[in-house]
C-alpha cells in the first residue's frame, strides 16, 4: 500500500529514523528500492532526514540482493535476511 505521492510504509519509517520499525517491514517483505514519485527511496529519505543508521540499515538492505522495483510493497522477495543482527552492525 503506498500514498498518492507513491510513500511507502517504509519511506515513512525512514522518515522518522525508526530503526526498529524499518527492520520489522523488511522482515516482512519490504522492498527497499522502491521509489516514491520524487524518485527517493527509503533510504534517500533516512539520509535527507539525517537518521544516519537507518540510512545504513537501509543501504545494508539493498545492498544484501533485495529485489529491486519488484513491484508491490513488498516485490514477492525478502530483502537477504536483514534482522535484528543488522541493526546492531549498524548501531
Amino acid at each position: 500500500m503506498t500514498s498518492r505521492e507513491g510513500n511507502t510504509a517504509l519511506i515513512y519509517a525512514a522518515y522518522s529514523g525508526s530503526r526498529t520499525l524499518i527492520t520489522s517491514l523488511l522482515a516482512h517483505v519490504t522492498d527497499p528500492h522502491r521509489r516514491n514519485s520524487l524518485g527517493l527511496n527509503a533510504k534517500d529519505v533516512a539520509e535527507q532526514q539525517g537518521h544516519h543508521e537507518a540510512a545504513a540499515l537501509l543501504r545494508l538492505a539493498q545492498e544484501s540482493g533485495a529485489a529491486e522495483d519488484g513491484g508491490g510493497e513488498g516485490g514477492g522477495q525478502r530483502p537477504g535476511g536483514v534482522q535484528e543482527e543488522a541493526v546492531d552492525e549498524v548501531v
